[in-house]
């Protein structure tokens, strides 16, 4: 159904219910990014924290992330370092 709205541009944020910890951010959500120029589109998943600032106002904290992208403590393997190799 087609009724003229554009949806480009725009993303939506939904309550988090696995959220567990204080850390695990309260919404999340979906972007989809077109570069106005080129045409190309990039889609992102933001996560939102609901904060309160020293003046004791609420607020929404955003962070955004190329979909696919976000770490995990339990999915990233370790750093290791590979020996350099003595030329001597």
């Amino acid at each position: 159904m087609t009724d003229g709205y554009d949806n480009s541009m725009t993303g939506a944020s939904f309550k988090n219910d696995y959220k567990k910890a204080e850390k695990h951010p309260d919404f999340k959500g979906k972007l989809e990014v077109t570069c106005p120029h080129c045409e190309k589109s990039i889609s992102l998943e933001q996560a939102t924290w609901k904060k309160t600032s020293a003046k004791g106002l609420t607020y929404l904290f955003h962070t955004l992330q190329v979909e696919g992208q976000w770490k995990s403590a339990e999915t990233e393997t370790p750093k290791t370092e590979t020996p350099v190799e003595d030329e001597w």
